[in-house]
């Protein structure tokens, strides 16, 4: 995983449109040889890195079973119905005839999500500041795959020139991006201070939340059922996107015991810092590797 062992590896892939590594070429990459002392010191690194990446889901995970078990989310019954009767006019005035979009289960979400009378678009704006990329400066994007399973957005210096055509939107700190491609993936992430200023793909919407915490959107719009609904309004079936217009007018409940919102929020804080701090023993371990090498 380090600078050198992934510059090794990319001198023996292979391939013009879909470059790879076969399994002889890569029984050939050399390994440094090391003491027991500095091995030990560089698995004890790389170990506390997968314990606090650990930590982060976990913290993760329990705040979004406590929002979801607050909302009621988690005693739904989302079996799945042989059938639906439905008015004429009901299915005129959705425009849609597939059966999926009329199971009885989606109501049954729809009608928890909808008790506040609230929609995306009441707690949130949708940010549209366009990006125009300038040849020789180079800038971070935040692409799809980019995002994390915890809510963390990673990025890649791209140069100006290279600039793909869905580097679109610029972030701030405190803004939610989330996929319109393909809901049910779950992809969503906050913007941390440090990435004031990057650019994220036209593939996510750029969410300002109005008198309400990132954190407790975020946890929000990762709950799997919420997940479903959103996946429910996507057009298409090669690429799959729920335009943001919908998005905006997806219902949204939120706790508003003060008490239960922090907690939510502290344990998302959490899960950030645990997944920051694996990042930093992750890059000391390799930090070390490189050091070897180098001499």
């Amino acid at each position: 995983m380090s600078d050198i062992g992934q510059g090794q590896i990319q001198r023996r892939a292979r391939g013009a449109v879909q470059q790879g590594l076969i399994l002889p070429d890569l029984k050939e990459i050399p390994v440094p040889t090391v003491s027991d002392e500095y091995a030990n010191k560089i698995e004890h690194l790389f170990k506390q890195s997968l314990q606090k990446t650990s930590d982060s889901i976990n913290f993760y995970a329990d705040a979004e079973n406590l929002l979801a078990s607050e909302l009621g989310l988690d005693k739904l019954d989302l079996s799945e119905s042989l059938f639906s009767i439905k008015n004429v006019s009901d299915i005129q005035a959705s425009n849609r005839i597939d059966a999926e979009y009329f199971q009885p289960k989606y109501e049954r979400i729809l009608e928890v999500m909808g008790e506040s009378g609230k929609t995306l678009g009441d707690i949130a704006d949708l940010s549209k500041r366009r990006f125009e990329p300038v040849a020789g400066e180079p800038f971070q994007y935040i692409e799809i795959s980019d995002l994390t399973s915890d809510g963390l957005a990673e990025s890649q210096t791209i140069q100006g020139e290279e600039a793909p055509s869905r580097a679109q939107w610029i972030v701030s700190a405190g803004d939610l991006i989330t996929s319109t491609v393909r809901p049910i993936r779950r992809l969503s992430a906050i913007i941390e201070a440090e990435q004031d200023g990057f650019v994220c793909s036209s593939g996510f919407a750029v969410l300002k939340p109005k008198a309400i915490p990132s954190e407790l959107l975020l946890t929000y719009l990762r709950i799997p059922v919420v997940c479903e609904i959103l996946d429910l309004f996507t057009t298409a079936s090669m690429y799959p996107a729920i335009s943001t217009a919908d998005l905006l007018n997806i219902p949204v409940t939120l706790p508003t015991d003060g008490k239960i919102v922090n907690e939510i929020v502290g344990k998302i804080q959490q899960s950030r810092h645990a997944r920051q701090e694996a990042k930093r023993l992750l890059a000391e371990a390799k930090a070390e590797v490189e050091r070897l090498i180098e001499g």
